[in-house]
């Protein structure tokens, strides 16, 4: 399955990555459509999920530093809890 977060506070925008670095702004390109682009992969304890970067075979995105980023995969634990995401439903 591939994701695509787009902001509805801001529809034109998405939740791109570049030089690792996660950033809200417009697709302009084919560049950042494959950069805007996650393969949702599920977590190996069953609880969440991780978005993989189509164009960065291996790479999460992640939290790091109070800011999102896509980083190469790890076993190791914190690796894991910062790279799992929990979908939610709301309303809007």
């Amino acid at each position: 399955m591939i994701a695509k977060e787009e902001k509805s506070a801001a529809p034109s925008t998405f939740i791109r990555h570049r030089g690792y670095v996660a950033w809200d702004e417009p697709v302009k390109n084919e560049l950042d459509e494959q950069d805007s682009t996650f393969r949702i992969r599920p977590t190996a304890t069953g609880y969440g999920v991780h978005f993989e970067s189509v164009n960065f075979n291996k790479y999460f995105l992640k939290h790091f530093n109070f800011r999102l980023r896509i980083a190469p995969y790890s076993k190791k634990d914190l690796y894991t809890k910062d790279s799992t995401w929990i979908p939610r439903k709301v309303e809007c």
